[in-house]
């Protein structure tokens, strides 16, 4: 390992002694995250005894600000799927996913520059799932207030509300996105008479609002009402039907796109082949 120059060094020092993690200091520095942790290592006393015998990093920074496309696609999956949680001195962050969405996952992981472990737990007789699903963990006391500024709190469902609309800057269609793969829909009916999608939202009322208000701006519509949850106390749904609008709401989230759920993306690039081939039988007649 090449030997890191004295400027180098105090560098680290310095970011270090701000409370920034080894993948945020190597990457403000052009250098490998290996380097600066090997660095601490050797070097600096551990900030808690957590950090000296973790084996485990991430960018703990990542959500301190909301100006990326990955950010904000993050913030808002978490949003839907995610949960925080506080116990004394322990902060955690978490997402569970069905299985089949492992290497969403892995997108997190990739995107927090982390090399978390990704379990996998088969259902038991007392689990709410009959499907195997897939967790990760993070623990960061920096990331757990970070989400907070951002409306994100612990035991969220009946009472989430959306964060300040400056806050995410030029990527509100991003953080939808992730709102939507986590806690959204792409409803399709395919019978003999009647081949349609329809777009679904499931969340407070506060937060189809934002949606439904962002969904008027960009578009020029709205839905009129929402449908009240049987099983939840404050969660509705927003919907809207039709292939046309269905498409121009999932254009608005999924046109240009570089970060989404694999296999809802591929619904909506189903939809947009429908509304195409319709299109061209149109023109044909």
């Amino acid at each position: 390992m090449s030997k890191l120059s004295k400027e180098v060094q105090n560098k680290i020092v310095n970011l270090y002694n701000k409370k920034h993690g080894s993948p945020y200091i190597a990457k403000e520095l052009g250098i490998s995250t290996g380097k600066v942790s090997y660095f601490i290592k050797k070097n600096l006393i551990p900030r808690s005894h957590r950090e000296a015998n973790s084996r485990y990093h991430f960018n703990e920074n990542f959500f301190n600000k909301i100006d990326t496309e990955e950010k904000a696609y993050w913030l808002g999956f978490l949003m839907a799927d995610g949960y925080i949680s506080k116990n004394n001195n322990s902060y955690k962050i978490g997402l569970t996913l069905s299985t089949c969405d492992y290497a969403h996952l892995e997108k997190l992981n990739k995107s927090l520059e982390s090399n978390h472990p990704i379990k996998t737990y088969e259902p038991t007789k007392s689990s709410y799932s009959k499907n195997s699903y897939s967790r990760i963990i993070y623990h960061s006391e920096t990331m757990f207030n970070d989400l907070l500024k951002y409306n994100l709190v612990e035991h969220k469902t009946n009472v989430l509300i959306p964060p300040d609309i400056s806050l995410l800057e030029n990527y509100v269609s991003d953080f939808i996105r992730g709102y939507f793969d986590g806690n959204g829909s792409i409803a399709h009916t395919n019978t003999e008479l009647n081949n349609s999608y329809a777009f679904k939202l499931v969340s407070t009322k506060n937060f189809l609002d934002f949606v439904n208000n962002y969904i008027k701006e960009k578009l020029g519509f709205s839905a009129n009402k929402y449908y009240k949850r049987k099983d939840y106390q404050e969660v509705m749904s927003l919907e809207f039907g039709g292939n046309l609008k269905t498409q121009k709401i999932l254009d608005l989230l999924y046109k240009n796109a570089t970060i989404y759920l694999d296999r809802k993306y591929q619904r909506y690039l189903d939809l947009c082949n429908l509304n195409n081939s319709r299109t061209l039988e149109k023109f044909k007649v």
